[in-house]
């Protein structure tokens, strides 16, 4: 199995690792919100079948909700594989962060992806800093929901929290805007050992074990809690049969 890592900026490493799979992954997925004005608040699709396409609205459940649609408000999915399966086609993962502005800048780093890639791939990795200058809910949903509300829509998005985060968001007790509007699974239910903690988790894509390390707040202050739970996770991820440990958080390890 191969994969292919598309980096804007920000930072992600890559290893290589070997045994085990896990158990059904829960699938979590980003949608337009039908019940609120502001579009491309997070949401979480139940447990479904691995593999398994499904099409449909949030929140259009009634058998004739799709008659009263748009086209341009229809979109479909693919739940993720099991962990630790094998996949057939190489997975695509499009890694961008400091994308903050949402500006003219950014719509041509996002059309030529799109481009580049046919508008085909698996999962986005948000590197940190979607949103300048502080992180600010309209800013989230100006800066980021809004400029990429056709690829959102149709790809989940798994979040590290960077500096301009920060300002509005408290990544100790895990409240503010960065947390209201990213719903990411530390609950060890997607694969991975339970962080039990929104700004950093881990999670399984078939053959990849992707871990998410908060570097900005929580690793620059030595939090032990991370450490742990990074030291358990990995160790374990390497005992299992991944080809791939993805680690990714927002500062760069070398400069």
């Amino acid at each position: 199995t191969s994969a292919e890592f598309l980096a804007f900026s920000g930072s992600a490493e890559v290893y290589s690792s070997g045994s085990e799979g896990g158990d059904e992954a829960m699938r979590s997925f980003l949608f337009p919100d039908a019940s609120s004005s502001s579009p491309g608040r997070s949401a979480a699709a139940g447990a479904m079948a691995a593999g398994t396409s499904q099409a449909g609205v949030a929140a259009a459940e009634e058998e004739d909700a799709l008659s009263i649609v748009s086209p341009a408000e229809y979109y479909s999915f693919t739940t993720f594989p099991e962990p630790g399966a094998g996949v057939e086609e190489p997975v695509r993962v499009w890694a961008i962060g400091d994308s903050g502005m949402g500006d003219h800048k950014a719509d041509s780093v996002r059309d030529a992806f799109v481009n580049f890639t046919g508008g085909d791939w698996d999962l986005t990795l948000g590197l940190g800093d979607l949103a300048y200058l502080r992180g600010k809910d309209w800013e989230y949903q100006k800066r980021f929901f809004n400029y990429l509300s056709e690829e959102n829509a149709r790809v989940p998005v798994f979040t590290t929290p960077g500096n301009h985060d920060r300002p509005t968001s408290d990544l100790w007790s895990q409240t503010g805007p960065y947390f209201d509007l990213f719903t990411n699974p530390g609950d060890g239910r997607s694969g991975g050992v339970p962080s039990n903690h929104k700004s950093y988790y881990s999670f399984d894509y078939g053959p990849i074990h992707f871990v998410s390390v908060d570097s900005d707040t929580l690793g620059l202050h030595d939090d032990p809690a991370l450490y742990a739970w990074l030291e358990k996770d990995l160790a374990e991820a390497r005992r299992a049969d991944y080809q791939w440990i993805v680690a990714y958080h927002h500062q760069p390890p070398y400069s």
